[in-house]
């Protein structure tokens, strides 16, 4: 129907296949849910037989994208995990996002909503995003 995204929400997103982000190093033992070597072995499978230059395919990489005229944004991520600078350096790519970085928590932690209360509150959070921009008055 050609219509715009209402919004984009990211949990510990991955954008950047060049793997160039500090946190892939500084956070390699400290995020116990996503380790750093496996990066490089999934990078391998996305890419097939293309070469490590094209992950700088902004399709592949949206740090290196352009946005212009993005819809509202929110991304979060933890302190402690390896893509965390991915999430941070968006800032560059979409100053007006939400971009809330969280504790120490795993990759991806709202998927353990049953276990850890901070999951929830993401959760919680991520709702109240999704209901603003999907309001009426958010599309005029």
């Amino acid at each position: 129907r050609d219509l715009r995204p209402a919004g984009y929400v990211g949990f510990s997103p991955w954008t950047d296949l060049t793997l160039s982000g500090a946190s892939l190093v500084t956070n390699a033992s400290r995020d116990q849910l996503l380790p750093g070597h496996r990066l490089t072995e999934i990078r391998a499978m996305i890419l097939g037989g293309a070469t490590p230059q094209d992950a700088m395919d902004p399709r592949l990489s949206p740090l290196h994208a352009e946005f212009p005229a993005p819809p509202p944004v929110l991304i979060h991520a933890a302190q402690t995990e390896i893509l965390r600078d991915d999430a941070l350096r968006m800032r560059g790519r979409l100053p007006r996002a939400e971009i809330r970085l969280a504790g120490d928590l795993p990759h991806v932690w709202p998927m353990l909503f049953n276990w850890l209360p901070e999951a929830r509150d993401t959760l919680d959070d991520t709702a109240r995003f999704i209901r603003r921009v999907l309001a009426p008055e958010a599309g005029s």
